[in-house]
């Protein structure tokens, strides 16, 4: 039969490898669940981006229509409504390159976000399994009485 002292190291040692095995499953799922919720995020403020550039291209559409409009309407040509096309389209250029660059922040900013949790989520440490074990494998000895250390 098994001395006590032995059975209880088996068990203490299983104990603790079970223990090491859910907590490494726990950071896969905790590491799976960052990424995810992380490229939603990326996808939202992308969908938001091309909303808001939609949006600000039929404005500046709009915007030139009445300059054009407008300036027919009055029997005006030349180079003052061709100046007023070219600002309005100008602008449209400008809103377009700083919603890419805002979109491009955000996306870094998310980004970092992540790593940042990511860097939050520790792995369990083969170290400190190790040590449990000698731990039970020291209580085990004591158990048994034996008082010397193990060769």
């Amino acid at each position: 039969m098994c001395e006590p002292a032995t059975i209880f190291m088996a068990v203490s040692s299983g104990i603790a490898i079970a223990n090491y095995v859910g907590a490494q499953q726990q950071m896969e799922r905790q590491t799976k669940s960052t990424i995810k919720s992380q490229k939603i995020q990326q996808d939202q403020l992308v969908d938001q981006a091309n909303q808001n550039s939609f949006s600000q291209g039929i404005a500046a559409r709009k915007q030139q229509a009445k300059i054009v409009t407008a300036a027919g309407d009055a029997g005006i040509t030349g180079n003052s409504v061709a100046a007023q096309l070219l600002e309005s389209m100008f602008n449209e250029g400008q809103n377009d390159a700083i919603a890419a660059q805002n979109l491009e922040n955000s996306v870094e900013s998310s980004i970092a976000d992540r790593d940042s949790r990511l860097s939050g989520i520790s792995a369990p440490s083969l170290f400190n399994t190790g040590l449990q074990i000698g731990a039970a494998y020291g209580e085990s000895q004591m158990m048994a009485g034996d008082s010397r250390p193990a060769d």
